[in-house]
């Protein structure tokens, strides 16, 4: 029984650090999924074109100058914060 009880232990513990492992990861990827994000908008910038978004959960196409618009929107409202 105390083998049993040792194995069952010892399975709950690499489960744990899976599901730890999991959530760094995730998290890590969620970071490179935003700024890949951010990147495309400063390419599309500096480039004057489109890109492709889904916005409440439809497809639309964003240019550059709405782009730019809602950073300068962003940046006042993060300068109003201050």
């Amino acid at each position: 029984m105390e083998g049993e009880q040792q194995k069952n232990e010892t399975e709950r513990k690499s489960q744990a650090k899976l599901d730890e492992d999991f959530e760094h990861l995730a998290s890590r990827a969620l970071a490179a999924m935003e700024r890949a994000g951010e990147l495309a908008r400063d390419i599309a910038i500096q480039t004057n074109t489109a890109i492709v978004m889904v916005r409440d959960g439809k497809t639309v196409w964003v240019t550059a100058d709405e782009l730019r618009r809602e950073r300068a929107e962003a940046a006042a409202k993060g300068n109003e914060a201050t």
